[in-house]
């Protein structure tokens, strides 16, 4: 497992990004086909993922792993599985109306990045009720 970020991630309208090239142009198009409601993966190479913090600042770890990773720890309260087909071999995470937060590799150096895999994205999440609220910038993990 190697971890790609692990740091706070500002936030605006409850939104981030890990995209390929592009943002996700379309809300409703990410979540296409869905019924989850906190990662879309509707649109190839992005993924629009929703937090509970309105505005302010959430941490934030992206984790890259070789084989399936154990389930979720009970400590997460929301836990939801996406396939993400990326355009690139490196991603970026970015924040709502902002430049890339981060680069995310997913190949090592001298990797073959002709044929990038289908992913499976697991997305967790705790304390989404308590950050729900707007007016209040709050800092959940």
């Amino acid at each position: 497992m190697r971890v790609l970020f692990d740091g706070k991630a500002p936030v605006a309208y409850g939104q981030i990004y890990v995209t390929s090239r592009e943002l996700p142009d379309d809300m409703a198009g990410s979540f296409a086909g869905q019924a989850n409601g906190l990662c879309g993966g509707g649109q190839p190479g992005t993924l629009f993922l929703m937090t509970g913090t309105h505005t302010g600042q959430v941490q934030f770890t992206v984790e890259l792993h070789e084989v399936e990773p154990p389930a979720a720890e009970e400590e997460w309260e929301e836990v939801v599985e996406v396939s993400f087909a990326p355009r690139a071999a490196v991603l970026d995470l970015v924040p709502w109306g902002d430049g890339s937060l981060a680069r995310l590799p997913l190949t090592s150096d001298g990797q073959d990045t002709s044929r990038l895999p289908v992913y499976r994205v697991r997305y967790c999440a705790r304390g989404m009720d308590e950050g729900h609220d707007p007016f209040k910038c709050a800092e959940l993990h």
